[in-house]
Formats: C-alpha cells, sequence, structure tokens
C-alpha cells in the first residue's frame, strides 16, 4: 500500500469512528483531521467532500451483505444476536448500523443511507424472500432491527433470562418465514 493509499485509510478510519459515535452532523472535517492528524485540506483533496467521505466510510463496513448470506433458517439467530448481544463476528455490521442511526437524522446525510438501504441491503436480503410481498418483508424486517437496535441503544438490554431473545427470533422467523 502506498502512502497515498494509506493517508486515505486513516482518514477513513478517523471519520468512521466520529461518524458511528456522533453521526454524520455532530462531525465537523476539522475533527476528522485532527483524529487522522492530517490537514483539513487533505480530506477535500481525497474525497471531495464531507459527505463523500461519508459514503467512503459506509462503503468500507464489511459485512453489510454478508449478515444475508446463510441459510433462512438460521437468518433469525443471526439477526437476533446483532441486535442484542455484542459478539464480535458481527462487531462491522453492529458499527454501520450506530452509524446509519446516529446520522439518519441529517438531510444531508439521509440519501446516502437511502442509497445504500436499497442498493446493498435489501437486494442481499431478497434470496430469503420469494413471494410478492418480499420488498415488504425487507423493510419490516429492516424496522424491526433498526427499532430493537435503537431501544436497545436508549434503555439497554433487559436483564438476562428475559423473554426479549426469544420473542425477537419468533418475529424475524414469522417475517422471514411467512
Amino acid at each position: 500500500m502506498d502512502s497515498t493509499e494509506k493517508t486515505r485509510q486513516v482518514i477513513v478510519e478517523a471519520a468512521s469512528s466520529l461518524f458511528v459515535d456522533q453521526g454524520y452532523s455532530s462531525v465537523g472535517v476539522r475533527q476528522i483531521a485532527e483524529k487522522a492528524c492530517v490537514p483539513p485540506a487533505l480530506l477535500y483533496r481525497y474525497f471531495g467532500s464531507k459527505l463523500e467521505l461519508f459514503e467512503e466510510v459506509i462503503r468500507s463496513f464489511e459485512g453489510l451483505e454478508a449478515l444475508w448470506r446463510c441459510p433462512s433458517e438460521r437468518l433469525p439467530e443471526k439477526l437476533t444476536r446483532l441486535v442484542l448481544q455484542d459478539d464480535d463476528e458481527l462487531g462491522s455490521v453492529r458499527k454501520c448500523l450506530s452509524l446509519f442511526v446516529n446520522s439518519v437524522g441529517c438531510e444531508e446525510a439521509s440519501p446516502v443511507l437511502r442509497r445504500i438501504l436499497l442498493n446493498r441491503v435489501l437486494p442481499a436480503m431478497s434470496p430469503h424472500f420469494v413471494d410478492k410481498l418480499s420488498l415488504e418483508k425487507a423493510y419490516l424486517l429492516t424496522s424491526i432491527i433498526f427499532g430493537v437496535f435503537i431501544v436497545r441503544g436508549v434503555i439497554r438490554t433487559p436483564e438476562e433470562g428475559s423473554k426479549l431473545e426469544e420473542l425477537l427470533r419468533d418475529s424475524f422467523r414469522a417475517v422471514i418465514g411467512s
């Protein structure tokens, strides 16, 4: 990897960390540059704008499509782990969810997030749905995932032994299998 590519990677990693934690609208170019230890002008040189850098950060998340590459009967368990447990295997996807949740209210970032959902996430989900309601089921599944993820961040996961995990898994099964 040459020095230009290394610098780009450092900027993307710095921006990723800030966008995940604070959301798009709360992060400034100077803040990203400071975290990456580069001059702000370098961000514009490599990415053109904060929004283009944001898109690059989202593209850098691995696992968005891979999350859906498993047999349909295993998917409910995998999605339940994603939203309720802090397991390393799904860490990159969880970070991307945080970025979405923290940035979705920003008018400038919303079209990018919508494009990612429509072009990357929903097509990756489609093999699990083969009936006329495929798109509606994908929207419902996405809504459940984001909804539980948001609630979990606000009020935390209930105590061990709660029924939430079982109810969530059953909800995923109902949407995927119905």
